[in-house]
């Protein structure tokens, strides 16, 4: 079963994060989106070198997407192996990652368990502070213009 995601809380923003706050909702997500998805860089690199290796297929089908159903007002990108987990060509990959029970029948009884390998959260956890760095240097980076450009958009100064 897939595991609770992994997240992180990016705090010492100090101003920005009142200048965020006081930015409209789609003004906000223009600056704090594409820093996280650049901030998840590092983190998507760390998964493919933990991965385990037998044929590739883990370390090519790495991918960093926006996630579904968040709750309303968060902003969530996460690393995924394949179309989703247990999903597609690389259903396996989420075996690997969260372990699995070893059945002799479909629905028989359960024979064994094969350990999980926890490669994406060992990679999370080596590449978060890099990650975390990151994103807050995007979001300082972005902020003046998402300023001036609400400034621009609501006739403020």
């Amino acid at each position: 079963m897939p595991s609770k995601p992994v997240t992180f809380r990016i705090e010492g923003l100090g101003a920005a994060q009142r200048a965020l706050s006081a930015l409209p909702g789609a003004v906000a997500r223009k600056v704090i989106r594409p820093s996280i998805r650049e901030a998840m860089r590092p983190v998507k690199a760390g998964i493919q070198s933990t991965a385990p290796v037998k044929s590739g297929a883990i370390r090519r089908h790495v991918k960093i997407r926006a996630a579904k159903r968040i709750r309303r007002g968060a902003i969530a990108i996460r690393a995924q192996i394949g179309k989703e987990d247990f999903q597609g060509d690389q259903y396996y990959a989420a075996m690997v990652n969260f372990g699995h029970a070893i059945r002799r029948a479909p629905r028989g009884p359960e024979v064994g368990r094969v350990a999980p390998v926890g490669f994406m959260e060992r990679a999370f956890q080596t590449t978060e502070a890099v990650a975390r760095s990151t994103a807050i240097a995007g979001i300082k980076a972005r902020l003046p213009d998402a300023i001036r450009e609400a400034r621009r958009a609501g006739g403020g100064k």
